[in-house]
């Protein structure tokens, strides 16, 4: 124990010994903010230098589909009110077989829009039109890359010509796919509280060779305000992103609003 020093000799006196000490650390994180909840453009592991990773903040944790990632079809509040739909939609394949969504997310709006919508609209812009869109561009199959190959291999410039090809079909498709978006957000959506953006997660498995890049596309739609001004300030593509096909700039794939390609 310390007893008191007599006055004027606080100066003189001997501070107390410090306290022990320990070889354990604390380390304190700072707080959640809604800052974190930006996507933050980060360089994916073990990807070539003409690519780039975002990662979507509502994507962890939740369940794969096809190898990858996708964000849950709901985002409810504590009390089960639904702010947030996530509608997956897909491309047509080279067979002309599936693309779209759903026929049960085409056919009527959800609950969470029932009686804000006009469901004639819904099902005009959710089916039909969206359909005519998604089918200016079709996925690949088997018998095309074997097509693909032996043009690479038997005419010099048929790379190139493919490139070309393709990047006009995918230009046209992106820009078919935004006017969608925009009309459907002014004549259906907007009026009724509502906004509608297209986005998209790759995720890359393997490498080399093996390597195979795994795409899921969906429409987000939110249904509030406050969803309506983080949807706005979220990017359209997340996950691994190309930046260059055969050396062509046309092929960036951050100019697109979902992943172009497979």
């Amino acid at each position: 124990m310390f007893s008191r020093p007599a006055h004027g000799d606080e100066a003189a006196a001997a501070p107390p010994p410090p306290p022990p000490t320990s070889s354990r650390t604390t380390t304190t994180y700072p707080a959640v903010t809604e800052v974190e909840m930006t996507p933050t453009v980060v360089p994916p592991p073990m990807q070539p230098a003409m690519t780039s990773a975002v990662t979507h903040p509502r994507m962890v944790g939740f369940p794969f589909w096809n190898g990858c990632e996708a964000p849950p079809r709901e985002l409810q509040t504590p009390d089960g009110r639904t702010v947030r739909l996530n509608i997956l939609f897909k491309h047509v394949t080279c067979c002309g077989e599936g693309g779209g969504v759903a026929e049960s997310d085409a056919k009527r709006p959800p609950s969470s829009l029932a009686g804000r919508v006009d469901e004639a609209a819904w099902r005009d812009f959710m089916g039909r039109q969206l359909m005519d869109t998604v089918k200016l561009r079709t996925d690949g199959c088997g018998m095309c890359l074997l097509c693909f190959t032996g043009i690479v291999f038997t005419l010099g410039l048929g790379l190139l010509c493919c490139c070309e090809k393709w990047s006009k079909e995918v230009m046209e498709w992106d820009a078919a796919l935004r006017d969608w978006q925009r009309r459907f957000n002014e004549q259906v959506l907007f009026p009724a509280g509502a906004m509608a953006k297209t986005q998209s997660n790759c995720v890359v498995t393997g490498s080399g060779r093996d390597r195979q890049r795994y795409i899921q596309r969906w429409i987000a739609i939110a249904t509030t305000p406050e969803t309506i001004a983080s949807l706005q300030q979220e990017a359209h593509l997340y996950g691994d992103i190309q930046s260059g096909c055969c050396g062509i700039h046309w092929c960036d794939e951050h100019q697109f609003c979902v992943h172009p390609w497979g």
